[in-house]
């Protein structure tokens, strides 16, 4: 019974409750196609008004985030979606270097992130000379702009708005 849908839709809506008594502007993400209309009439019947902004595609559900605030304490001035990967930089070169001070691996170098994968630290290290290299090695390994080329091409929205007190 925990996947079938109607269940965990309703399981969903018992949880949100109590955030809705108390007049809470809620946002939510990967909401499906399929939800979002549930959702709107759920958040209607409690005073609500709803923002759906859809990106997925059809494998997942068309996924989308959703913007609900109480129509009785707020009103939107200004709503705008927003895909996220249209302002990204072509590549982190524009943006400044990373700190020397700080390892691209966290709170280890690449000496230590190799260490405690067990490989060799120049096999990580994508300035190491003899780094491996190729189409195979770069889809297992992310290196250089491999992230940032990534987001550029995802759909992901994001809702922006502004809501104003209606008492002030």
């Amino acid at each position: 019974e925990d996947l079938v849908a109607e269940i965990r839709l309703r399981r969903l809506e018992a949880k949100l409750k109590p955030a809705l008594d108390r007049g809470a502007v809620l946002g939510l993400q990967e909401v499906s196609s399929d939800w979002a209309g549930e959702l709107h009439c759920f958040f209607a019947k409690h005073g609500y008004h709803t923002v759906f902004a859809r990106y997925g595609e059809t494998f997942n559900g068309h996924m989308g985030v959703l913007l609900a605030y109480p129509a009785s304490r707020l009103q939107a001035e200004d709503v705008k979606l927003h895909q996220v990967g249209e302002n990204l930089p072509e590549s982190p070169q524009i943006l400044s270097p990373w700190p020397r001070h700080l390892s691209p691996c966290g709170i280890l170098s690449y000496a230590g992130m190799a260490d405690l994968l067990g490989v060799d630290s120049d096999s990580i290290n994508p300035e190491a000379r003899y780094a491996p290299r190729g189409p195979s090695v770069e889809a297992l390994n992310p290196r250089k702009d491999r992230e940032w080329a990534l987001a550029q091409r995802r759909q992901n929205v994001a809702i922006f708005a502004r809501l104003r007190p209606l008492d002030g």
